[in-house]
Parts: structure tokens; C-alpha cells; sequence
């Protein structure tokens, strides 16, 4: 999951969990003097229209890249095992080299 779909998935659960508790003095405080001052802008009694991105769009994106989408290019391709080269991406030393720790 990436940062912002993350982010976007907290401010719409804020805003429906403060709109759910009006009977607060607290909360209907906090609702009232939000005018857009928050991206919560719990003034508004519909939630904010905040796109999230699904894993299907994040890699269509990904592969949509000219350098960093070569990889996904590569991995879809019908005679790659698709598994085994991303069990071996994670199992391998590639980014972790331990040269300096000998």
C-alpha cells in the first residue's frame, strides 16, 4: 500500500468517525469551526472526494514508466515465471550487500 491511499483511507474514516459522534459537544465544535481548514473539512457533511488508488492502477502506472516500469514489463511476459523471479528478488543480496561486514 503506498503513502497516499493510506493517507486518503485516514481522512475519509476521520471524517465519517466525527460526523458519528455529534451528539459531543466536542465533536460538534471540531465540526463547526472546520471551514477547510483541514483536509477533514468536517463543515461539509459529505465526504471529501479523495480518489484511492487500487493495486490494479498502481501497477498500471508502474508499468506506464519508461525506466522503472521495464521491470513489470519483463515479469508479464508469458515464459517468466513470475513467482520464482519475485522469490528470488526478495531472497537476493541485491540491496543489501554485506561486503563491508567481512
Amino acid at each position: 500500500m503506498d503513502l497516499q491511499t493510506l493517507c486518503n483511507k485516514k481522512i475519509l474514516n476521520l471524517h465519517k468517525y466525527f460526523h458519528s459522534k455529534q451528539n459531543s459537544p466536542l465533536h460538534l465544535a471540531a465540526i463547526w469551526s472546520d471551514l477547510k481548514y483541514t483536509p477533514l473539512n468536517l463543515s461539509n457533511n459529505n465526504p471529501p472526494e479523495i480518489p484511492i488508488t487500487t493495486i490494479i492502477n498502481r501497477q498500471e502506472t508502474w508499468r506506464q514508466k519508461s525506466l522503472r516500469g521495464r521491470f513489470a514489463k519483463a515479469l508479464s511476459v508469458d515464459y517468466v515465471e513470475q513467482e520464482a523471479s519475485m522469490h528470488w528478488l526478495r531472497g537476493s543480496d541485491m540491496c543489501h550487500n554485506n561486503i563491508y561486514n567481512k
